[in-house]
């Protein structure tokens, strides 16, 4: 028998290039509405939503807000209008069904949704029960300063603030949308873990940069209230991007791939497998169908009694 325990998953860093791509597309769509800009941020988009799904929670206050720009588009006719948002939104379907195998195997993209649904379904009733949205606000803010930092967060906050006051439009829009995502996320899924957050730290990441931006012009070049400000700033920004680095490096160290490659390459077909996790996935494994996967979890079972031939268990 071999125990597998999983940590993180690996995908939260390249679906935050995307989706850092995609905001930069919709402002820049703002910038200068054109038809090649709205079939840009199209596409983005849906690659971020499939590298992962969660962030399409972040992208359709963004998708809604591109929709309405286009459509105020005066400078062209409405008939050109509804024609960029029909081809944008075609190219990114097509995309969508095409990294997602739709136009070969559609049963396989709806039992992968079934079993999606199943284990949230699972994971909400083993670590969260049906929690308020008091609760699901109070972890997340936990959450949030453990990824983010408590220095960084304050900084967001204070230049959100910030914005409101001064009317700046585009940085309201990232804090709006920053505030907004983990609302709709908890709410469509009913948990919040620290890695679903890290679209708030790159949405935070922009509305400083936006910010900074505005006062660098605002202030004279060689004050003192502008050094101290460069000085605040820096040192924010390092502690933070220590603290945030520390968080990704769960993700890239991810035990479940090896552990995948050392079981096809190790088990014989027919043993039996065991990994201790609530809610787990060792892909490869259950898809090439090598051997029968049992999920158990170390509170039901009396893992040292049980005394497997061989055990491997990664904490996290």
């Amino acid at each position: 028998e071999m125990c597998i325990r999983d940590s993180t998953s690996t995908v939260d860093v390249p679906m935050l290039f995307w989706f850092a791509a995609a905001i930069l597309g919709a402002l820049r769509y703002r910038e200068r509405p054109t038809r090649w800009r709205l079939i840009a941020f199209c596409v983005l988009a849906v690659l971020a939503v499939c590298t992962k799904e969660q962030v399409g929670f972040a992208l359709l206050p963004v998708c809604a807000w591109v929709t309405l720009v286009a459509l105020r588009n005066r400078s062209m006719l409405v008939r050109e209008r509804w024609l960029g948002l029909v081809i944008g939104g075609a190219l990114g379907v097509f995309v969508y069904a095409l990294l997602n195998d739709l136009l070969w195997n559609p049963t396989l993209y709806v039992e992968r949704m079934d079993w999606w649904q199943e284990e949230l379904a699972g994971y909400r009733a083993s670590i969260a029960g049906e929690p308020g949205f008091a609760r699901l606000a109070r972890e997340g803010t936990v959450y949030f300063l453990g990824v983010a930092g408590p220095g960084f967060s304050l900084l967001i906050i204070w230049l959100g603030l910030r914005a409101l006051l001064r009317r700046d439009v585009i940085a309201i829009l990232l804090f709006g949308l920053l505030l907004l995502y983990p609302i709709l996320l908890m709410k469509a899924i009913g948990f919040v873990l620290p890695r679903y957050l890290f679209p708030m730290v790159m949405i935070g990441a922009m509305l400083v940069a936006r910010q900074w931006d505005r006062m660098r012009s605002e202030l004279p070049a060689n004050s003192s209230m502008r050094r101290v400000a460069v000085g605040v700033l820096a040192l924010t920004l390092l502690v933070s991007a220590v603290q945030s680095g520390l968080v990704a490096y769960e993700c890239v160290v991810e035990p479940r791939s090896p552990a995948t490659r050392w079981l096809m390459d190790n088990v014989e077909r027919g043993r039996e497998v065991e990994y201790y996790q609530k809610i787990n996935s060792l892909p490869g494994i259950e898809a090439a169908r090598l051997v029968p996967v049992l999920s158990r979890t170390m509170e039901s079972e009396d893992f040292l009694a049980r005394r497997p031939a061989l055990a491997c268990v990664v904490f996290r």
